[in-house]
């Protein structure tokens, strides 16, 4: 019985995908097939060839798959490709990724503070002023220093609230943010 759980799980996942898939091609089946070998490549064991899908992903992966891959991804490289290819898409990726800054695993909230402070859209402060109080440190100062890389009035406010921490190592590196900026 688990196995046949297991089965219909995967192909849910599959059925989900291809979906997905053919809502991003659009144009035809042979668009689609393009995508579907690109999400396969993006999924492959070896990093490298992981990293080479990652690099052509920017104007064929739908954005759902590259959130994905890039949640999933342990190598760093291929993670800092997969960020690139996201932030190539624009104003697209910043509700996916506010949406996944408040995702109970640590590691992915610290990557879409990072995330974020490359699409450096003004849209993303409230939600990065809020991860300022996060339970992770290290989430805590990537929001910090996203919140510097965007910068602005609101960007600032939040910051500057941040100096009077708990957390010594935030306030420190946010003081440190502030003075980089000439404050």
């Amino acid at each position: 019985l688990l196995a046949l759980e297991e089965r219909l799980a995967a192909e849910r996942e599959l059925l989900a995908r291809l979906r997905s898939l053919t809502d991003a091609a659009g144009s035809g089946w042979s668009d689609v097939l393009g995508v579907v070998a690109l999400t396969e490549r993006l999924r492959h064991p070896e990093p490298w060839v992981r990293l080479r899908a990652a690099l052509a992903a920017p104007d064929d992966a739908p954005l759902a798959e590259l959130f994905d891959r890039l949640r999933d991804e342990p190598e760093p490289g291929v993670r800092e490709t997969l960020t690139w290819a996201i932030v190539r898409q624009g104003p697209d990726a910043l509700a996916p990724a506010l949406a996944l800054l408040d995702d109970p695993d640590a590691g992915v909230r610290f990557q879409m503070a990072h995330l974020l402070s490359k699409l450096a859209d003004p849209g993303a402060v409230p939600a990065l002023a809020c991860r300022l109080s996060d339970a992770d440190a290290s989430v805590r100062a990537k929001a910090a220093f996203a919140l510097g890389e965007i910068g602005g009035p609101d960007a600032l406010v939040a910051l500057v609230g941040a100096l009077g921490s708990d957390d010594p190592l935030l306030a420190d590196g946010v003081a440190q943010l502030l003075r980089g900026a000439g404050y």
